[in-house]
């Protein structure tokens, strides 16, 4: 196995430009960190909301799917643990995730990675959409 693969997704040295959490509007980010304590991660995560919107929040398509907020949100949550895992040090992290959208048919929506500290001064990760900085 590769030294160089991040393996501890609480440890957010390894990512380029690590900086506190951009500060935002509560409204404009969606505290997942109960979800994500659940999925395995020990840190803080929220999504902008337009990452929320695209990739968890329901729409008609993802209703005529089947689909469910829980299952979208496992589905970012399983996406990141990899991300994180397949990271090396330095790299920016960003993947995509399948979702649902207009269509029956995924689409691939790319999130990019943010890490800083929250309130407490822990660990955060906040996912966005690559045009939001």
């Amino acid at each position: 196995m590769d030294a160089q693969l991040h393996q501890d997704p609480s440890d957010f040295s390894f990512i380029n430009g690590y900086h506190p959490t951009p500060a935002c509007d509560e409204d404009a980010l969606v505290d997942v960190s109960d979800a994500a304590r659940e999925a395995g991660l020990a840190c803080s995560v929220a999504l902008s909301r337009d990452a929320w919107t695209l990739c968890v929040a329901m729409n008609p398509a993802a209703q005529a799917a089947g689909c469910d907020e829980r299952g979208r949100l496992h589905d970012v949550l399983s996406m990141l643990q990899w991300a994180l895992g397949q990271s090396r040090r330095g790299s920016r992290v960003s993947f995509e995730v399948p979702c649902i959208t207009h269509c029956l048919r995924p689409t691939c929506i790319p999130l990019r990675v943010v890490a800083g500290s929250d309130d407490d001064h822990g660990p955060a990760i906040t996912l966005i959409l690559p045009e939001q900085s």
